[in-house]
């Protein structure tokens, strides 16, 4: 902005977009006496505080800084999951039993879970509610005992029929 030119309200004016964080051109939408105090940008139409145009130096440096924090971040979060991933100790002992044991299940091959099926020891199956489980033993001739991520559950089988099956 020059010293010595004076903007009205509407005027084009080149300024630092916040929120576009380039130099671009805007609209005065507020004065304060000559001064211009607010500009609306003409590519993401946002009224914003009057800033001048930063160099080109300026803004190179800051998107090296900002590619620089989210290259951080992301290697955080990669670092976080990894960690977690390997963390034996703080995963339940469940969740712990469940990934040993499904670790070389091929899921294709889960049978769909029903209270009317027959199951056996090893047997991989589908849940409704619970996901993927492996049945580790049967309890009596109608009922099983089920290894899922979060619990491991007793489950009816071999039930007779009901009419709404049918």
């Amino acid at each position: 902005m020059d010293a010595n030119t004076t903007y009205a309200i509407g005027d084009e004016i080149d300024f630092f977009c916040k929120k576009c964080r380039l130099n671009l051109h805007g609209n005065v939408a507020a004065l304060q006496g000559d001064d211009v105090a607010k500009v609306t940008c003409r590519t993401c139409r946002s009224t914003q505080p009057f800033l001048p145009e930063r160099s080109e130096e300026e803004l190179r440096a800051g998107l090296m800084k900002r590619a620089f924090r989210i290259r951080d971040r992301r290697q955080q979060q990669w670092t976080d999951m990894e960690k977690a991933r390997t963390d034996t100790k703080a995963l339940p002992d469940v969740t712990k039993r469940w990934r040993e044991a499904t670790e070389n299940v091929n899921a294709n091959y889960a049978r769909k879970y029903t209270e009317t099926a027959s199951f056996k020891a090893g047997d991989v199956i589908v849940h409704g509610v619970h996901g993927l489980g492996i049945v580790t033993s049967l309890l009596h001739e109608q009922g099983m005992l089920a290894l899922f991520r979060k619990a491991e559950v007793p489950l009816p089988m071999n039930m007779p029929p009901t009419e709404s099956d049918e």
